[in-house]
């Protein structure tokens, strides 16, 4: 009896762990879907299945939006949001032509990313034109604060819609993209029937450097201090490099966007952004956070004018101090009508605009400082000797997974990040598709990934055949 006993007691213990065991697992998915709206929402659409997503809190405004927004574009979607969950109920992917006003706590390519992903397996041509509800005016501070939290972790339109066109083209997808940075974009892509295997193994060679520096409501000279100091590093890596200067009108808060795009050889592509307020450099350097200990608050103040009026000031110094020691009389005629003294020349200080090794200081010298970390970041992903930038790799991996034929797709990549991890992991629940990873070290000494798979041959049934 006390046998029994002592067996039903580890019994209940062990089926107590597996209950908790798989709690645990249910709250890990349903986090991890949380956390993953967007890929949720795309491979429900992949595999016909309902979502559904509990909620421990509520609803924020952009997952809402995103949610409006795949009702719109769909066909017969359903969408139910509540307190306590998220489901969704995919309909069919039609195509056609539809305009969306976005939250502006997110950047345009967080709600651009689905669509970019689904409707190339839609049944027609589609036609969809993004912005922001408010257009993220002046009055309007905290979108703006998000959007610049958020910077480093999703590209610019002008680098999203880069690497997005070779992607599509490459998989058999005609593609249109325009973008008003960073307030609008206007897609356009055309219908597959499946989509071709993916092959990028061989190290790129980088054929030419391309780039944007968007200025708002700021002194375009800032906008070329920023060219200046990206083009310092870029010059160095090739000599076919080429940034343009925008200052569009409109009554924003002052930003300065960097956008580069460097191509390579057999369709590979690397990316780079960064987005800053300005002002708010200009108050951290008259604050003497980017200064040395030993400066005082005078010399802070100079390193923080612009180069215009320090040049106005010299110009004012000169012209007092000709007019005083124009007609200087003698000091021994006390009637002033004698000789004229001998002019006495004086010789004005200017300001000092640039530091011991010759850069510029205050907010020119971050806006330099500003264009140079892109240039680095951007020459940091090439040396990484993949054939796509970090950001973007989990696109080709997506597009791999659903190619057709049961050939193997190939691609060299240098390292995986967490949302292309997640994407594998999806793909495999989803669709039960398994990459292989084999790591090779390259003549360089460094090691990157050959990363195969044999896709699952997706047709698209939503296109029309007559």
């Amino acid at each position: 009896m006390e046998k029994r006993g002592e067996n039903s007691i580890k019994g209940s213990e062990e089926e107590s762990e597996e209950s908790m065991e798989s709690s645990e697992a249910t709250e890990d998915s349903e986090s991890i879907a949380r956390d993953y709206l967007r890929l949720s929402i795309v491979f429900s659409f992949l595999t016909n299945k309902p979502l559904n997503i509990p909620l421990e809190e509520p609803v924020r405004s952009y997952e809402v939006s995103l949610l409006k927004l795949i009702t719109k574009v769909t066909d017969g979607t359903r969408t139910e949001v509540d307190r306590n969950s998220i489901s969704l109920t995919p309909g069919r992917l039609t195509g056609g032509e539809f305009s969306f006003q976005c939250d502006s706590s997110m950047p345009l390519t967080y709600f651009l990313e689905p669509l970019v992903l689904l409707f190339p397996l839609s049944s027609q041509p589609t036609t969809v034109t993004l912005t922001h509800s408010t257009a993220n005016t002046i009055d309007n501070d905290t979108s703006d604060t998000v959007n610049t939290g958020l910077s480093g972790c999703y590209s610019s339109l002008e680098c999203f819609s880069s690497v997005c066109t070779i992607i599509l083209q490459m998989i058999g997808s005609e593609v249109i993209f325009k973008y008003k940075e960073p307030y609008e974009m206007y897609f356009r892509c055309g219908p597959v029937k499946k989509i071709e295997p993916i092959i990028l193994w061989k190290s790129p060679k980088i054929k030419r450097i391309r780039g944007t520096v968007v200025v708002r409501n700021l002194q375009p000279s800032l906008g070329k201090n920023a060219i200046i100091g990206a083009k310092r590093i870029l010059d160095q890596v090739c000599d076919n490099t080429w940034i343009a200067l925008n200052t569009p009108p409109g009554k924003f808060k002052p930003t300065l966007l960097i956008s580069l795009i460097a191509e390579g050889t057999k369709n590979c592509i690397f990316t780079s952004n960064t987005l800053s307020h300005p002002l708010d450099i200009n108050d951290k350097v008259e604050s003497g956070d980017t200064t040395d200990s030993v400066d005082t608050n005078e010399s802070v103040k100079r390193k923080s004018m612009s180069g215009s009026l320090l040049k106005i000031l010299n110009l004012a110094k000169n012209n007092t101090n000709k007019t005083t020691n124009s007609h200087p009389t003698d000091p021994g005629n006390p009637s002033g009508n004698g000789t004229a003294a001998p002019v006495v020349t004086t010789k004005t200080v200017e300001v000092v605009e640039k530091d011991a090794e010759g850069r510029h200081c205050g907010i020119i010298g971050e806006c330099e400082r500003l264009g140079e970390q892109c240039a680095f970041r951007l020459c940091s992903e090439i040396a990484l000797d993949s054939v796509i930038d970090t950001t973007h790799q989990h696109l080709l991996l997506y597009f791999m997974a659903l190619s057709g034929d049961y050939q193997v797709s190939q691609i060299r990549l240098s390292k995986l990040n967490r949302y292309s991890v997640q994407l594998l992991r999806f793909v495999r629940r989803y669709l039960g598709i398994i990459f292989k990873f084999e790591e090779v070290e390259t003549e360089s000494g460094t090691n990157i990934l050959l990363v195969k798979c044999v896709g699952s041959n997706y047709h698209n049934i939503n296109l029309k055949s007559f």
